[in-house]
């Protein structure tokens, strides 16, 4: 008989291990389910999160298309400043040739200008002549004088400057503009964007906007302002009235 308990002890001892084991199993399986259930949740509440915190950083459509407004004004402005400028160059231009045309010419073919003062000349390319070149007294105090034609020439040179600067702020209108369809640019690359355009916008075109500012809009052209702000980023563009 002791055989046969000794058998029968042997078999319940490794029936209760096994129970063990599969309880163990069980309870290990039932951790790692729950551990990776809150991974998982944590993993989704991070990515929500960071979506949120992209959504929240992340340039709005009507900032986007408040800006491109913007750009069209500054656009326009930057254009009326490149055709004033045009304007006033070529009349500096054309008094300069005017002043060539009428100064003392000497016999070798320089143009000569006698100073304000009538003490001194120079020719037209700034170099001073001797009294035993030409007195002061020989040209007509008609003609042209020195200072007015470096004023001249120096108004020709700030208004060829000017006219480099307006350009290169037209370029960076035309950088801005395909910064907008980046659809990853941000609120604060969009207030840099701003700023920059700000901080290198050229005195000519800060005097435009200051005088169309001063000038009423119509009714008809603030009502297009209102209807282009309402319509979403990429989409087109009403063209007019439906056909029937």
């Amino acid at each position: 008989m002791e055989p046969v308990a000794q058998s029968l002890w042997r078999l319940e001892f490794a029936r209760k291990a096994a129970v063990t084991r599969e309880l163990e199993e069980r309870l290990r399986d039932d951790k790692q389910l729950k551990d990776r259930r809150e991974k998982d949740k944590s993993e989704d509440q991070r990515e929500d999160g960071e979506l949120a915190a992209i959504a929240e950083v992340l340039a709005s459509n009507t900032e986007i298309a408040d800006f491109g407004v913007k750009l069209d004004t500054y656009d326009a402005a930057t254009v009326d400043a490149l055709m004033a400028n045009d304007v006033d160059l070529q009349a500096v231009r054309d008094r300069i040739e005017d002043m060539m045309l009428e100064a003392h010419t000497l016999p070798d073919g320089r143009r000569v200008f006698k100073t304000r003062d009538g003490t001194k000349v120079f020719d037209e390319n700034g170099a001073e002549l001797k009294p035993e070149e030409v007195d002061p007294l020989e040209i007509d105090n008609r003609k042209p004088r020195w200072e007015d034609l470096l004023d001249a020439k120096r108004e020709e040179a700030e208004l060829v400057d000017e006219r480099r600067d307006l350009i290169e702020f037209q370029e960076k209108l035309d950088g801005a503009r395909e910064r907008l369809d980046d659809p990853a640019l941000t609120k604060d690359e969009l207030d840099a964007l701003d700023k920059e355009l700000g901080d290198a916008m050229p005195e000519r075109v800060k005097a435009t906007l200051d005088r169309d500012n001063d000038r009423p809009k119509p009714e008809a052209e603030a009502a297009i302002d209102v209807e282009l702000r309402a319509v979403p980023r990429g989409a087109s563009l009403p063209t007019g009235p439906a056909g029937p």
